[in-house]
């Protein structure tokens, strides 16, 4: 009898307090679904996990409604762990309101922790608050931009119209990747900080930093669960090619693979393999910047041409290194083959722009590198060695190593291609071939007959390697 007492006291206590905490919720409309101003690719059933890099003073967390949630605190090795509750109406107590609507607000859990001699401790922990609420308390915001760990992406123009807008009293500079955007805010004569970026295609925040000096306050997080997507296609449309309009691809030993045609308006398309290991068929492994990274990036790659009569496929290659891509197209700096994925970028141990810099002394006159907030840019200027004369320019996307931008020339080739997407930079189609000559007339070649002519020309190339071959034997 008193067990049946116990169990029917136990239960009565567990609905007693689902209802307290029901009743503890905000008097607000869940949305079941993730609104259409938002990304459908956020995962409402998953975490997302942020390290934390560099953090200030304790702070104190204050709700809508005045009161104290009580002090939180991180560190570096730290981690704020995010999960996503809904999309709701703002929160009734937030009367200060932002340039985000009231209606379909994210809420989310927070779980902030700290490192304690190598080991993640719980810290701090707050459940299903408004995205508006933990943007004030960790102060990922300046002004009314109160954006925190998500914004919508399909009005993406408005929000950062709005961005741009919320300058009072700062500076604000928005820049924009393929991936990312970046927005950053710097107080004129004072002490906030604020640098926000966010995914371009889901919303999310990927890293900030933002401090307020006065409070001896600073915040340091990166997304670590993050990566470059190798489901996608990469399409790189072709802006200058040739002359004459054809090229010859080759391994790493120089041997003959295919040949490929491509003019201006075709494409050169991209799909990433995996990470492997340095490429085998390289011709001397030590003339290799990137020779200690183990994780090497491998890729499909066809080359399109925009044919008078439709697009034509006229090379396409499985699971080939990004190194011989890089030589192949001349997307490099002598060893510092980077071709479509500038790898190291984020192993803390690679130094990138030391890396490009020792790999182009042995080739270029000069090499001058900017650095942006999401990109590294490379301009070299060719010598008269004993090397073949190249002038090369490139853009990479500073967090994936993405190849955005090329702009590059040897003697009778000039390539100069960008990611759909992307724009490519002004002015920067006067480059000529190293030889000090403008480009000559680029052969156009009809869709036609196109393959013939390739077939010709491969079948040619074929006959001249082994008639080379035997001769050396």
């Amino acid at each position: 009898m008193k067990k049946k007492k116990t169990i029917t006291l136990l239960m009565l206590s567990i609905l007693c307090l689902q209802a307290l905490y029901f009743i503890s919720l905000p008097t607000v409309k869940a949305v079941g679904e993730i609104p259409i101003e938002y990304s459908q690719e956020i995962d409402l059933d998953g975490i997302y996990v942020y390290n934390v890099t560099e953090f200030g003073a304790n702070s104190n967390w204050l709700n809508f409604s005045g009161q104290s949630e009580g002090d939180w605190s991180t560190n570096a090795g730290g981690q704020i762990i995010v999960n996503f509750t809904g999309f709701y109406d703002r929160d009734p107590n937030d009367i200060t309101g932002d340039v985000f609507p009231d209606t379909n607000m994210s809420w989310l859990d927070v779980e902030i922790y700290k490192n304690i001699t190598g080991s993640l401790q719980l810290n701090f922990t707050r459940v299903n608050v408004s995205n508006s609420e933990v943007a004030r308390a960790l102060n990922l915001m300046y002004n009314e931009f109160v954006s925190g760990f998500l914004i919508p992406i399909n009005n993406y123009s408005i929000i950062i119209g709005d961005a741009e807008a919320e300058s009072a009293g700062g500076v604000v500079t928005v820049e924009e990747s393929y991936n990312f955007v970046s927005i950053k805010y710097s107080e004129i004569g004072g002490d906030k900080k604020t640098w926000l970026v966010y995914d371009r295609t889901t919303g999310i925040l990927t890293r900030a930093m933002t401090e307020i000096l006065s409070s001896s306050y600073k915040l340091e997080i990166f997304l670590l669960n993050y990566s470059l997507d190798f489901e996608t296609e990469y399409e790189y449309d072709i802006i200058e090619f040739g002359p004459p309009g054809y090229g010859f691809w080759n391994n790493l030993m120089f041997v003959y693979r295919d040949t490929y045609a491509l003019r201006e308006g075709s494409w050169i398309k991209v799909n990433f393999t995996g990470y492997y290991g340095q490429d085998p068929t390289m011709f001397d492994p030590t003339y290799d910047t990137f020779q200690y990274i183990t994780d090497r990036a491998w890729h499909d790659i066809k080359c399109v041409y925009n044919g008078d009569f439709g697009p034509i496929t006229t090379m396409t290659l499985n699971n080939i290194s990004v190194t011989e891509a890089a030589v192949s197209l001349t997307i490099n700096l002598g060893p510092f083959g980077s071709g479509f994925l500038l790898e190291g970028v984020n192993n803390k141990s690679f130094d990138v722009i030391g890396a490009a810099q020792t790999g182009a002394s042995s080739i270029f006159n000069s090499l001058t590198v900017t650095e942006t907030d999401l990109t590294y840019r490379f301009d070299s200027k060719y010598t008269t060695s004993s090397f073949v004369p190249q002038e090369t320019q490139m853009i990479y996307e500073k967090f994936t190593g993405l190849l955005l931008w090329a702009n590059t020339s040897v003697t009778n080739y000039h390539l100069q291609l960008v990611i759909d997407g992307y724009s490519a930079p002004e002015a920067s189609s006067d480059q000529v071939p190293p030889d000090g000559t403008p480009d000559q007339p680029i052969l156009e070649i009809f869709s036609f007959p196109l393959m013939i002519i390739l077939g010709i020309i491969s079948l040619m190339s074929l006959i001249l390697s082994i008639r080379l071959k035997k001769r050396n034997n």
